[in-house]
């Protein structure tokens, strides 16, 4: 069992030593296990507590995107025209809105400008005639 935890530990055991000494470098051996023990379970913790971050913020992030698009997708579309959103864009101006980025292929700028995503322009119908 002894030479099994120096094993462990990295050391070899000294040969032809007191018993004395040898006492002390098993009990270092045993300090050196038990540290690196303690160091990979706080380095597992560490990643854990940043995987869970990430979850969270994901989480977080996805909520503000979906109550966005529910407000946006609640407006009619002259509302939406005065505040210069396209109906097909409001996903994308959601994810700007949430966090500054978009989701891939998807300009904000394109989509609140009355372009397809494509980056053609749109076609504009004419504005309704009032009778007077």
């Amino acid at each position: 069992m002894q030479h099994h935890i120096l094993y462990l530990a990295g050391l070899d055991r000294p040969r032809g030593t007191d018993p004395r000494t040898l006492a002390r470098y098993e009990a270092r051996a045993h300090v050196e296990r038990a540290n690196a023990v303690h160091d990979a379970f706080a380095a597992f913790g560490r990643a854990v507590a940043a995987v869970a971050r990430g979850v969270a913020r994901t989480v977080s992030r996805r909520r503000a995107a979906r109550a966005t698009i529910r407000r946006l997708q609640a407006l009619d579309d002259r509302t939406l025209a005065d505040i210069g959103v396209h109906r097909g864009g409001i996903t994308a101006v959601a994810w700007a809105t949430v966090d500054g980025e978009t989701r891939p292929g998807r300009a904000p700028e394109a989509v609140t400008a009355g372009a397809r995503p494509d980056g053609a322009a749109a076609a504009q119908a004419p504005a309704p005639r009032r009778a007077a």
